[in-house]
């Protein structure tokens, strides 16, 4: 993190409760309300509930965010569709792969009682309790991130869509079909983000699946990231919390 000025600041690493507190006392300087403060952001992700934070501070600031190169998993969910005022540098990467949703839920009661059943944990834990208050951070978490989206009018399907849809089933053109990694998530048209809430105020990110994982395989990462089709991105969109 390097705060310029009152004015600009940039965040360039994994996000964390540690790594985003110079963000968040830098948001909190008083300015003049005709200022517009620019918070220039280059990070693969991290912490959620650390994103979470960031995004709250946010929309209580006019400050606008700005991707250089690459906003992936928290950075994009958090400190991109969080925003209220967006811009990218052309050609960045948006990666999205979800967040606090009701299919992460399932998946952690599920991985829970795998291991709980699986002769390895320790016998000693109280796991009801256990598994109550695992569950209750994680609804507070959820609960909030969904009425920070609902507070800018961002669909929360930007989180809670990901997960139902199935990456395998979607065709090779639709990710990269010159290559057998395992995909990630997945990346928007500019009028897909639109159609979610998430408007771009400058800039254009890459939407070609080539593009985007061209640069994905120029930084050294054994996974694909893929496009949503039309259709399937209406069934997406539909995928809220509400």
């Amino acid at each position: 993190m390097l705060a310029i000025s009152a004015n600009a600041a940039c965040f360039d690493g994994q996000i964390s409760r540690e790594s985003v507190k110079p963000i968040l006392m830098w948001l909190s300087w008083h300015r003049s309300p005709k200022s517009r403060p620019l918070l220039a952001v280059r990070s693969g992700g991290g912490e959620a509930d650390a994103g979470i934070d960031v995004m709250d501070k946010l929309q209580s600031t006019n400050v606008a965010v700005h991707v250089v190169d690459l906003c992936a998993s928290s950075c994009a969910n958090y400190f991109f569709a969080g925003a209220k005022l967006r811009s990218v540098s052309y050609g960045a990467l948006l990666l999205f792969h979800g967040g606090y949703s009701r299919a992460s839920r399932e998946s952690i009661i599920a991985q829970m009682e795998k291991y709980r059943k699986s002769g390895t944990a320790p016998s000693a834990v109280n796991w009801d309790e256990t598994r109550r208050t695992m569950l209750a951070d994680f609804d507070r978490n959820m609960a909030r991130q969904d009425a920070l989206y609902a507070r800018i009018g961002v669909n929360d399907a930007i989180v809670h869509g990901i997960d139902g849809v199935d990456l395998d089933a979607l065709d090779d053109a639709d990710c990269d079909p010159g290559r057998a990694v395992p995909r990630e998530g997945l990346f928007f048209t500019v009028s897909q983000l639109a159609a979610l809430g998430i408007r771009i105020d400058h800039g254009r990110p890459a939407t070609e699946p080539r593009e985007v994982n061209h640069v994905i395989v120029q930084m050294g990462k054994e996974i694909e990231f893929c496009g949503v089709p039309d259709p399937i991105f209406e069934r997406f969109r539909r995928a809220s919390s509400r």
